[in-house]
């Protein structure tokens, strides 16, 4: 089974455009499916757009799940714009958002706005959500700067999305039981020191999807299988759909993996699955 722990759609700069291009839900669900994901979860980068209007953020997400079905998973990305627009997080109470996504480097949660990401944290407690951090090699998005954090909110499990650094990552891995790091990002000698630590049974197979393509102008269908074969060259054995299931508390159906894989990988792109994915810049938005 194939379980994309890090997936976005919306506004997003793409490589030839002048102005922030729109990934449709239409378009996200119709790569993933033809990729053979089954699961994956989900963020909105439009939440980082000037001028779109958070209502329009929801429909966005709502009509994600009604294209793909239940195995769509919404994460709310929260950015400082918007707790000042819905301070009391009211969206996480009607039941429809599974999850919260926090960007240190978009909102500077850790060296000005620590008592907002308290509050948040605090409700992703109370509403038994998993949260993902996005983590990076600068002081606002170090995944150790997340620890004292996440040690208080011992019953949230965290994903600390592209696992930067990975002497961090795995520090906080040993240190709070409850953490997960999906791969998005990460290179082959990154994943194997969070292996040989002995944590594999806690990593996320994520992509960013459609991010790296938009960067690299790939095609958005190419570039998701290009990282599919990578996945099966460099984690072959790891159970990552048992991960993602319990990162998310929640049982994942497992017949037809193995006919899903099949069909994700196109037989030429099998001799180019020794190619790493870019890595994220430190100042990725994703």
């Amino acid at each position: 089974m194939i379980c994309d722990a890090h997936v976005h759609v919306g506004y997003f700069n793409r490589r030839g455009y002048d102005a922030p291009f729109y990934y449709s839900p239409r378009r996200i669900c119709s790569v993933l499916k033809r990729c053979g994901v089954w699961e994956f979860i989900f963020s909105s980068t439009s939440m980082q757009t000037v001028g779109v209007r958070f209502s329009d953020v929801h429909r966005e997400a709502r009509e994600v799940c009604r294209l793909f079905g239940r195995g769509a998973h919404p994460f709310l990305w929260i950015t400082i714009d918007y707790l000042k627009y819905d301070p009391n997080l009211s969206v996480l109470h009607e039941g429809f958002y599974e999850g919260v996504k926090l960007h240190g480097q978009e909102t500077p949660w850790l060296t000005v706005y620590e008592k907002e990401l308290e509050a948040i944290l605090t409700t992703a407690e109370e509403q038994e959500m998993p949260v993902m951090l996005h983590t990076g090699l600068g002081n606002e998005a170090r995944s150790l700067g997340y620890l004292p954090h996440i040690l208080r909110h011992a019953s949230v499990k965290f994903n600390l999305a592209h696992g930067k650094p990975t002497d961090d990552v795995v520090r906080c891995l040993q240190t709070a039981d409850q953490t997960f790091v999906d791969v998005s990002c990460m290179g082959e000698e990154e994943i194997d020191r969070v292996i040989r630590a002995g944590y594999a049974d806690r990593l996320l197979w994520g992509t960013d999807f459609p991010v790296l393509s938009a960067r690299s102008g790939e095609p958005l269908t190419q570039g998701m299988r290009r990282s599919l074969a990578w996945r099966m060259r460099v984690l072959p054995s790891i159970r990552l759909d048992d991960n993602f299931a319990r990162f998310l508390g929640m049982p994942i159906e497992k017949q037809g993996a193995a006919s899903a894989m099949q069909n994700a990988v196109i037989p030429d792109l099998q001799a180019t699955s020794n190619r790493t994915p870019a890595p994220c810049r430190s100042c990725a938005r994703g």
